[in-house]
């Protein structure tokens, strides 16, 4: 997949392998590991990958929940900023930290990354101050840039703020055109899409699927795996609602929702507690909670559901396509884009909830045809949507950047 704006040759000449190992992009992310974000996760897998490329990344997060203020992960630096535990004072008591981090540590980065936008438009402003390139990465469609939902004050500050970056990573083309329907200089996108790391997430045979499967306290039967949060975003009630259908007709197939389990206090998740009981899927479903690693969760299934209502290119997708295992997405899913309906896995409406259960069933009474699309969807990942290929056209976007701005400086 090409970027929609392609770095001029002109540009990229004075540049050489030294100047892109000597790159220190301060990779800046709200919600960072103890807290779970896709984000997140999708920061922390480029930085080690750009790492075994010679570049130095720091990562900058909120500190929510008392976590050391300075850390490191596989050798990789991590900042947690002070930010206030009430949900309404997080976002200015974290961009006044990071505003005050990004002066005070100048001297150990060349490039600001943003991974999403709501928590951090002011890095455009330190960009600006201390004359270095910054990048916004615009993970979701109609949501990250809906500043008309951000309230009327915030919505016409956060607009101008992300006016100021000098470079938007669209990872989907719905995102590339909302940049340009929101009145944002389309000239200054990048379309490049989340990555996956090929060699971690490979695909199993059937025989060591089951036996997996077993190892994991979970049920010899055909699996179908989601995972992600417990949240009416990703539609968790409507996949509730699909594997009720699923088990009228499948006599033994087993729901595993793979994802940090909220107290049973949560209104939404007492209400999927309960409609589990209800309905007697209670030895039909098993909710696992958060998993590190989720690799083998993934591996192990014959199917992976993901109707989600709002979503931009999911990592747990992609992750379930390089296992080889055929995904079922809602057309409302960034990561929509990457299923061919029925030649790599299906798309089906949001609300289709019939056509996502006549789907699944297919998938799990013919065997053959699971293993054809999962063959396909594993071949769709590696040909484009590698983690290492991502990294790669990371790695020189900074380089052009950072050269640009040496330039014209």
């Amino acid at each position: 997949m090409e970027s929609v704006a392609a770095p001029a040759t002109a540009r990229a000449e004075g540049r050489d392998s030294a100047v892109a190992r000597s790159l220190r992009p301060c990779m800046i992310s709200f919600y960072f590991h103890p807290n779970y974000s896709g984000s997140a996760i999708q920061a922390l897998n480029l930085s080690r990958q750009l790492v075994d490329f010679g570049v130095r990344p720091m990562i900058v997060s909120a500190n929510l929940s008392d976590s050391p203020a300075q850390d490191s992960v596989d050798g990789i630096p991590l900042y947690r900023l002070p930010t206030a535990r009430q949900r309404d004072l997080q976002v200015p008591t974290f961009s006044a930290a990071l505003l005050r981090f990004l002066v005070e540590h100048r001297h150990e980065y060349d490039v600001i990354h943003a991974h999403g936008v709501l928590q951090h438009v002011v890095a455009s402003l330190a960009g600006r101050w201390l004359g270095k390139p910054t990048i916004l990465k615009v993970a979701m469609a109609d949501s990250c840039l809906a500043f008309h939902r951000h309230g009327r004050l915030r919505g016409r500050v956060n607009r101008a703020l992300v006016r100021r970056f000098d470079t938007y990573i669209a990872t989907t083309t719905a995102i590339v055109d909302e940049i340009s329907e929101r009145g944002l200089d389309s000239s200054r996108v990048r379309l490049i899409p989340n990555g996956v790391d090929t060699q971690i997430f490979t695909p199993l045979p059937l025989d060591a699927r089951r036996a997996l499967r077993r190892s994991l306290g979970l049920p010899d039967a055909p699996l179908v795996t989601y995972v992600g949060i417990l949240d009416s975003r990703k539609n968790v009630d409507g996949i509730l609602r699909i594997w009720q259908t699923v088990c009228a007709q499948h006599p033994t197939a087993h729901l595993a929702l793979v994802g940090p389990r909220p107290p049973d206090s949560d209104p939404f998740f007492a209400q999927l507690i309960s409609f589990v009981n209800s309905a007697g899927l209670g030895e039909r479903v098993t909710f696992t909670g958060f998993k590190n690693p989720v690799v083998p969760y993934v591996q192990a299934a014959d199917a992976f559901l993901f109707p989600s209502r709002r979503e931009g290119m999911a990592n747990s997708v992609l992750e379930a396509m390089s296992c080889g295992v055929p995904a079922l997405v809602s057309d409302a899913a960034g990561v929509a884009s990457v299923i061919r309906d029925g030649d790599n896995g299906y798309a089906r409406n949001v609300d289709d909830e019939h056509g996502f259960a006549a789907a699944l069933l297919e998938l799990l009474n013919d065997t053959r045809r699971g293993e054809e699309l999962g063959a396909a969807a594993r071949h769709t990942i590696v040909a484009g949507y590698s983690l290492s290929a991502t990294a790669s056209r990371y790695r020189d976007l900074y380089a052009e950047l950072s050269y640009t701005r040496k330039v014209s400086g």
